[in-house]
């Protein structure tokens, strides 16, 4: 029995052998490239096995194969989708987008497609957002700076496919492609409002930081009080002792480049 993982639907499936079966012949007369078309049992989905060896005819190519352990398929399988961390996203947000990711990954298309709806109209409204459609939602979120163009027009697309099934609409099948681009789509919304600022402000605490540690060692060689720390600022530099920042820490002076208080201070 031929079995694979399905291009199309991603699941493990059986694949029953239709017609169309072909014999190419190579150089080795006892080794052609033999292929088929199987259909799969799970979403329908035509996929073709690929095999070298010698059966008797064309006719008997598919039942050949079909009898085989070891075939090639193609296309290939898809890649398997990974599940986006997002770690400046609030916690409830953030929890129903890794779980929209989760419903892909189990194939449930159309519960991850209603979750990354749910997700865009949370995100709306956690930014105070309490107009009484989501489309008014979506549309004041670009208003307020929040998101840009087409971002907001890539939020609508999954309004649309979310509405058919949020208001019972449920013959409209959703294919996995769908889903995918469905949460690509969110995520997109969540980068713009939650991620992409999150990495300006580290990356702002991060140059404060290395500019503030320059500032205490001349200040330290001066004799004069150290700079006050802002709490991201002192953030950054508590990471960077633990080793635990992504980033280039600054390297600090040698002790022999260090500069050295001048003779007229004396000592204390």
């Amino acid at each position: 029995m031929a079995s694979t993982t399905c291009w199309d639907c991603g699941q493990v499936a059986h694949m029953t052998p239709v017609e169309g079966a072909a014999v190419v012949k190579t150089a080795d007369f006892f080794r052609h490239r033999v292929m088929g078309c199987f259909r799969c049992d799970g979403c329908g989905a035509f996929n073709i096995a690929i095999a070298l060896g010698n059966p008797k005819s064309s006719d008997s190519a598919l039942a050949w194969l079909a009898g085989r352990k070891k075939l090639e398929w193609v296309p290939k399988e898809p890649k398997k989708l990974q599940i986006k961390p997002f770690p400046d996203v609030p916690t409830p947000i953030a929890a129903a987008a890794t779980e929209a990711y989760t419903c892909r990954l189990g194939n449930n298309c159309r519960a991850a497609v209603l979750l990354a709806r749910s997700v865009i109209e949370a995100t709306a409204k956690d930014k105070g957002i309490t107009k009484k459609t989501l489309i008014a939602k979506i549309d004041a979120m670009l208003e307020q700076g929040l998101i840009r163009p087409h971002v907001r027009d890539g939020a609508h697309e999954v309004r649309y496919l979310g509405n058919e099934m949020a208001h019972g609409d449920l013959a409209q099948s959703v294919s996995p492609a769908d889903a995918d681009l469905v949460l690509t789509l969110m995520s997109e919304v969540l980068d713009d409002v939650y991620e992409s600022p999150a990495r300006v402000e580290r990356a702002k605490a991060g140059r404060e930081a290395r500019q503030l540690q320059a500032d205490q060692l001349a200040a330290l060689a001066q004799g004069k009080p150290l700079p006050a720390v802002s709490p991201a600022v002192a953030s950054i530099l508590q990471a960077w002792s633990q080793g635990a920042v992504p980033g280039q820490q600054p390297t600090r002076p040698s002790a022999s480049r260090q500069a050295k208080p001048s003779s007229d201070q004396g000592s204390s």
